[in-house]
């Protein structure tokens, strides 16, 4: 089984010096958005202004997770965000490989709540 280009969800907040200034000089940050995703070897999907707790999200492609870790860093860096989430998504077979991999995985694993003092 091939396994697919890792896709991540990225979630942003603007800052309210930001979020001022586009609303000043409403400009459609796509290219923006393509540039920096380029920039770390990634590809843009789709891209979504939304309102609530996040001001975007966007759907992406990078090569791995230190590509995409690397994409968000940056983006945090320059000082533009509150926040700029970007989590790793999992298609339907490569979720049931994870499954069946935890199913056929033993261990002692004792979860913090079960866990008794010594």
């Amino acid at each position: 089984m091939e396994i697919a280009v890792p896709h991540f969800l990225v979630q942003w907040k603007f800052n309210s010096i930001s979020f001022d200034n586009m609303r000043r000089n409403p400009l459609d940050r796509y290219t923006t958005s393509v540039k920096l995703a380029e920039a770390f070897k990634g590809s843009v999907i789709s891209i979504y202004n939304r309102l609530g707790e996040y001001d975007g999200l966007g759907i992406f492609t990078f090569p791995d997770l230190i590509h995409a870790t690397a994409h968000s860093v940056h983006a945090m860096s320059t000082g533009g965000f509150v926040r700029h989430d970007c989590e790793l998504l999992l298609s339907s077979s490569e979720y049931k490989l994870a499954l069946l991999m935890s199913h056929d995985t033993t261990v002692d694993y004792v979860p913090p709540n079960k866990q008794s003092g010594d």
